[in-house]
């Protein structure tokens, strides 16, 4: 028997239900570690099965640890901060000319290394990254075994 969901949490778990359909390889299948995604879940746990709302709890935990969510928002700069369609965030236009065109058409442009902005230079972000991965690792680690059991006793009590 289903719950009900509160009116504000409706459409987050119809998204949620939408993304959540077993063997799917659509898009919104994939859905994200984020504040937004662990709501719905607590949501659609409290409505439809209250013995997974522990692990809808310990999910929301993982995602709020610092080192988690810091690696989700590194994520999310260095994607954009990368795309050929993002030359305002880098400074670095990978749709227009080269500078090696620009100069065969005759026209100046400045070479220095102090015009590239950090995230141009690949180990700066490579050891952003590392860390950040390597953080974010530990605080899983070192959740996992309570979220394995959280995960075991909540199939067992839903499923039987």
């Amino acid at each position: 028997m289903r719950g009900v969901v509160p009116a504000r949490d409706r459409l987050a778990v119809r998204r949620l239900e939408d993304g959540l359909r077993a063997g799917s390889e659509a898009k919104k299948a994939w859905v994200s570690l984020s504040a937004r995604t662990c709501k719905a879940c607590a949501a659609a746990a409290s409505a439809y099965a209250p013995g997974m709302h522990a692990l809808a709890d310990d999910l929301t935990t993982l995602q709020a640890d610092p080192a988690v969510s810091a690696l989700i928002d590194l994520r999310n700069v260095q994607y954009h901060r990368w795309r050929g369609e993002s030359p305002g965030v880098t400074g670095v236009n990978l749709q227009g000319m080269t500078k090696r065109q620009l100069l065969e058409q005759g026209q100046v442009v400045g070479l220095s290394a102090e015009m590239l902005s950090p995230y141009t230079r690949g180990e700066t972000a490579l050891n952003e990254i590392m860390k950040a991965t390597r953080d974010a690792l530990d605080a899983v680690v070192a959740r996992l075994e309570r979220f394995r059991d959280a995960w075991h006793a909540a199939f067992k009590k839903t499923f039987g």
